[in-house]
């Protein structure tokens, strides 16, 4: 059993208002609109009212008012996109508990999910590395038709990882449908591992970040000193970048600014005009100025593609790999409800140094290297750079 603190306490509240996460864990406190603000969009919440008078009264089954309630928020945000979401407590609790790189209790299997708009399914959105899931070959775009017999549509990603956590060792069967469907049987794994890995490959020193959590920065500053100590003038570095979600928002400026010695990381924009906040590098370059090599997919997102575009326009590392996602937004999670639930709403796009949008267009590569079935020749090339080899 773990005690989990209330997070709409006072002490809670300051703390969720010094995070700020990018997409699905962007954290800050934002004011919302009075109803005499925007009284109008409001009135129509009468009929809604309507609606829950006649089922709370007439229906056959006596009803759950906070469950209906709860499902219909949900409902509602549907059309804004699979970022944009309603979470219970609970839900927030789990999303604060995972960027301090603190999975839960209990057995993993390793899935983030979204949302197919065309089935109403889940979707994986990406599976953490090393774990039972990205073991296994799951991967972006997999759908997930069923948990252990149950249907997954009209399921809340938050439901499905109720259903994916367990005792370690214990199984859970996945159906999956991507060309064909077919089962998959999953062993749930112990949550205590790190899956990132800092470690030397062909003399080279390969880092990989898993997301941008509240740990990373002591982590990369401890792992490269570390791992310098076991080998001798290393002939550079490769940053992997792929299947990395983002995170933090002050991480992922943090981890760029390890690489950069000045410039500007990433704008972001909000709806107002005025809504423009900077991140800026500051002097010192934690490779200094080796060659540094960032491998990304089309799983690389949000953060991940900030940290990828600001090291790309400065010139401070070759990109190689695939096509970033395109998950350029700003995510901010808004307790509502007196305490009952929490928002995570897009509140501002983020643009690359140069200017453009990072939203829908992602990062492309200066070489794209496509993954081949016969092993992973993204790494391959990228270390083959890191060495000095600039023809394939």
């Amino acid at each position: 059993m773990i005690a989990v603190p209330n997070v709409l306490s006072k002490s809670g509240i300051n703390r969720l208002s010094r995070q700020v996460y990018f997409v699905l864990f962007s954290a800050i406190m934002c004011p919302l609109p009075t109803y005499a603000e925007s009284a109008e969009p409001y009135k129509s919440l009468n009929r809604f009212g309507d609606v829950m008078d006649a089922v709370r009264d007439q229906h056959v089954d006596e009803i759950d008012d906070s469950a209906v309630i709860d499902n219909a928020i949900k409902g509602a945000l549907q059309q804004l996109g699979t970022d944009t979401a309603y979470m219970s407590i609970a839900g927030l609790e789990e999303m604060l508990r995972a960027n301090k790189q603190g999975i839960g209790p209990g057995g993993i299997i390793g899935i983030e999910f979204g949302v197919s708009e065309a089935h109403n399914e889940l979707m994986v959105s990406r599976t953490m590395h090393g774990t039972p899931a990205y073991v296994a070959g799951l991967r972006h775009g997999d759908i997930v038709s069923h948990i252990d017999l149950r249907s997954t549509v009209g399921m809340s990603a938050e439901q499905a990882q109720n259903l994916l956590h367990g005792e370690p060792s214990t199984q859970v069967v996945l159906s999956i449908r991507r060309q064909f469907p077919f089962d998959l049987t999953l062993k749930r794994a112990a949550s205590s591992f790190d899956p990132r890995e800092i470690e030397v490959i062909d003399n080279c020193i390969y880092i990989r970040p898993t997301s941008f959590d509240e740990t990373l920065i002591d982590w990369l500053t401890a792992g490269i000193a570390e791992t310098r100590s076991t080998i001798d003038n290393p002939r550079g570095y490769v940053l992997d970048l792929r299947d990395n979600p983002g995170g933090l928002m002050t991480t992922v400026a943090d981890f760029a600014d390890a690489f950069l010695d000045k410039g500007e990381i990433v704008v972001s924009r909000g709806r107002e005009e005025d809504d423009v906040e900077r991140f800026r590098a500051t002097p010192g370059d934690i490779l200094r100025g080796e060659k540094l090599v960032v491998i990304v997919n089309e799983g690389t997102a949000s953060g991940a593609e900030v940290v990828a575009s600001s090291l790309q326009h400065y010139e401070r590392a070759t990109v190689v790999g695939a096509r970033t996602r395109g998950y350029g937004t700003l995510h901010t999670i808004i307790p509502v409800g007196s305490g009952s639930g929490a928002l995570r709403l897009a509140t501002a796009r983020l643009f690359s140094p140069s200017g453009a949008s990072l939203d829908k267009t992602g990062v492309t590569p200066d070489e794209e290297v496509l993954l081949s079935q016969n092993g992973d020749n993204q790494l391959r090339r990228a270390i083959e750079i890191a060495r000095g080899r600039t023809n394939q």
